[in-house]
């Protein structure tokens, strides 16, 4: 079963709120893994909770994507629980 993207992104911000990792690699196989990848990562640069680190494409297909925190994550993290 695949997860809508909105749950994606929950769950990275909430493994990124443990506060445990100093980097998550994040990955997409197959065309639609990869779109999907690309999607959460998208929105969760955008809204400012992750830094993007580095990129590496696979011959297989896929997409590693490892990001960070940024600075800024616990505010914002914090303001959209409110």
């Amino acid at each position: 079963m695949r997860l809508p993207t909105n749950q994606y992104v929950r769950i990275v911000k909430n493994v990124l709120n443990l506060d445990k990792h100093e980097t998550l690699i994040l990955q997409g196989f197959r065309p639609e893994g990869m779109a999907k990848l690309t999607q959460v990562v998208n929105v969760l640069s955008t809204w400012g909770y992750i830094t993007v680190v580095r990129i590496k494409s696979r011959p297989d297909p896929g997409l590693k994507i490892t990001v960070k925190r940024t600075a800024e994550f616990q505010k914002n993290f914090d303001d959209f629980a409110v």
